[in-house]
C-alpha cells in the first residue's frame, strides 16, 4: 500500500496547514490567548513558565536590602537581573553600577560560582537555576603595627 498525497495533505484529513509568515519560525501563541511577553520565559501548553534564578546578597550589601540574603528573579541577562535587583531595592544602585551604567570595577558577580566576565558578561544568558553571587571587594585591615 502506498501512501499517495491526498493521505498525507492536511486537507485529506480535515486539518489546518500551520500559517507561518515571512520569517516567523516556531510555536504561535493562540489567537484567542492575549499575547504577553516571553523573553524570559516559554511557553508551554498556553501558559507562561518563568524561569527563576536566585541571587545571593553577601552581608557587605545587606544594609541596602534590609537585611534581605537571597531574593529569587526571573531576568535573562546582567543588565536586566540588576535592573530588578535595584527596582526592589534603590539604595543598593548607586554600589553596583557606576554612573554611566556599568557594573562597578570593585564588583564582582559570579554565577555558579563562575565569573560572569569569563562567562561573555552582559551578553551571558541566565538559565533556569542558576545561582548568582554579587561580590563587592572590600579593602582596608588593621594597620602594620596593630598587630603587635
Amino acid at each position: 500500500m502506498s501512501l499517495g498525497k491526498e493521505l498525507l495533505s492536511p486537507e485529506a484529513s480535515g486539518a489546518e496547514a500551520p500559517h507561518v509568515a515571512g520569517d516567523d519560525t516556531g510555536a504561535k501563541v493562540p489567537a484567542d490567548k492575549p499575547k504577553e511577553s516571553c523573553v524570559t520565559g516559554f511557553w508551554s501548553q498556553e501558559t507562561k513558565i518563568e524561569m527563576k534564578i536566585t541571587v545571593d546578597i553577601p552581608t557587605a550589601l545587606r544594609r541596602f536590602t534590609g537585611g534581605v540574603q537571597s531574593i529569587e528573579c526571573s531576568s535573562a541577562t546582567l543588565p536586566e537581573l540588576l535592573g530588578e535587583i535595584e527596582q526592589r531595592f534603590p539604595a543598593i544602585n548607586k554600589h553596583l553600577r557606576d554612573d554611566s551604567g556599568q557594573v562597578r570595577r570593585f564588583v564582582n558577580i559570579y554565577v555558579n560560582e563562575e565569573d560572569i566576565r569569563f562567562l561573555g558578561g552582559n551578553e551571558y544568558r541566565f538559565r533556569d537555576g542558576d545561582r548568582v553571587l554579587v561580590v563587592p571587594s572590600i579593602a582596608g585591615g588593621a594597620p602594620a603595627d596593630a598587630c603587635g
